[in-house]
């Protein structure tokens, strides 16, 4: 039989330990005892294959081993306080938030497309994966007993720097060429330290995700994300991690999708894509739903049932608490197989939105990612599109509006010079839908929409001096 420690009672015991070694504990070196805690912690995250399957909670604990309950407190409080203005003023909600994604691919050198040195298509696939679970995309694995967060997600068409990323969505970094990394797989410290710092886009216009090797004081680790941290003006206060480290890592073997698993033999039950659909929930506000605890433990959510710690496999029908309600095996922020997750709650996803500012308080380098423009490139003068990648001139602009976005059967590219054009709707992996050739007369042009699936669509213009991009969204 195996036993749950408490977490709390392991909090505090960690605490005791620490307060008599402050300055090893800022190093995040420990004495026996507090190893021993600690690899407990670790141990309850741990699936009978080995694998620890999120280190966030330990993470977390560690960088604020003296007050952690009482910054865990200071949040939780925000959030309900958030709710209760949702709630009590019946907000309308924003539209559909887009968050842009930029993959940092750690390898050490391999072929692309072999172990660590992912393919663009398991890249894509796991966008395709997020949006479908984020969003319930009708018909999808995603679609399950939860809700649609109106949260989804799109890769970043450009650097930091407004140059066109040679693959959307996608920086690939040779591990081995950043100063102190060494080889995979790397440690959450070794991350956090070096690697984090050194291949960062900017937290305020990106959503970070480091793919590659992660190991664990155990073993093998499946991922890690840093939580928000709640506004100044409440009091809350900073210091949940810095901004050079703000994001979330997977291990490169958990990247795929329902329909595209990962390859890898290490991939087991992980395999399709749920373990960064798990981080980014972190990443925005959500807890483990069995509280890192026995019974008494706490997610803040009363629409995911009480569960004695956390589960694993995918045995559905377990009740381990007298609290009323199954476990809750089928949600994203449990520790169970990837085909078993289907859905996120209601409470789940108002965390999620008040973290993105839906009531106008919104977290630091979240809420302002739903304006950044980075998946979002508007046109440029320049004398071909090779140019526009090569020189990076391709600027903003608000000549050219699509209308409307999220579109139904019909929307109009607005502003265009008169001219000829190649008109394109391509899918998010880059496969072509429609190639026409247009004369335009006017500054509107009409596209049909009827045959296009639901889904995330990029529209590409270009001409004799006209590079223009845009995603869209067909929803009905």
């Amino acid at each position: 039989m195996i036993t749950i420690i408490n977490t709390r009672q392991l909090l505090l015991l960690f605490l005791l330990v620490l307060s008599y070694f402050p300055s090893l504990a800022q190093q995040e070196t420990m004495d026996k005892q507090t190893k021993k805690l600690i690899d407990q912690l670790y141990k309850n995250a741990q699936a009978p294959d080995g694998y620890i399957h999120c280190a966030t909670s330990p993470s977390e604990m560690l960088m604020h081993s003296k007050d952690y309950e009482s910054r865990e407190h200071s949040f939780e409080q925000y959030i309900g306080g958030q709710r209760s203005i949702m709630e009590n003023k019946q907000l309308a909600r924003a539209a559909v938030l887009e968050i842009p994604i930029i993959f940092h691919i750690i390898h050490n050198g391999q072929d692309l497309g072999t172990s660590s040195n992912l393919s663009a298509d398991l890249i894509n696939a796991q966008l395709e994966q997020l949006n479908n679970d984020f969003r319930k995309i009708a018909g999808s694995s995603g679609d399950g007993g939860g809700v649609d967060t109106e949260i989804q997600f799109t890769m970043a068409l450009v650097d930091e720097s407004g140059q066109l990323l040679p693959e959307p969505g996608i920086h690939r970094i040779d591990g081995r060429t950043i100063t102190g990394a060494g080889t995979e797989p790397y440690s959450r410290t070794l991350y956090n330290s070096t690697i984090k710092p050194a291949t960062q886009f900017d937290p305020e216009r990106y959503l970070n995700i480091w793919t590659g090797g992660v190991s664990a004081p155990r073993g093998i680790l499946l991922g890690f994300a840093q939580l928000p941290e709640a506004p100044d003006l409440l009091g809350i206060g900073t210091g949940n991690g810095g901004a050079n480290t703000d994001g979330c890592v997977v291990n490169f073997f958990s990247i795929g999708s329902t329909s595209m698993p990962n390859p890898s033999f290490r991939a087991g039950p992980s395999r399709l894509g749920r373990t960064l659909t798990h981080e980014i929930g972190h990443w925005l506000g959500l807890r483990h739903t069995g509280g890192d605890g026995d019974c008494s433990a706490d997610d803040f959510c009363a629409d995911t049932p009480t569960a004695q710690g956390n589960q694993f496999g995918c045995s559905f029908g377990r009740d381990s608490c007298p609290e009323p309600g199954l476990d809750p095996l089928e949600n994203y922020m449990n520790f169970t197989n990837d085909d078993c997750m289907d859905r996120f709650t209601a409470c789940q996803k108002d965390r999620m939105r008040i973290v993105m500012g839906d009531t106008g308080n919104g977290s630091p380098r979240r809420a302002i990612l739903a304006s950044s423009t980075v998946a979002s490139m508007a046109y440029s003068r320049t004398s071909s599109l090779s140019m526009a990648k090569t020189t990076g001139t391709a600027l903003p602009s608000e000549d050219i509006t699509i209308s409307p976005n999220p579109a139904n059967d019909v929307l109009f590219i607005n502003g265009l010079p008169k001219g000829d054009y190649t008109l394109s709707i391509l899918s998010i992996e880059g496969a072509e839908f429609l190639r026409k050739e247009v004369h335009n007369e006017e500054t509107s042009y009409r596209i049909e929409l009827e045959l296009m699936n639901v889904g995330v669509y990029i529209i590409h213009v270009t001409g004799a001096d006209l590079n223009f991009r845009k995603r869209i969204l067909v929803d009905r």
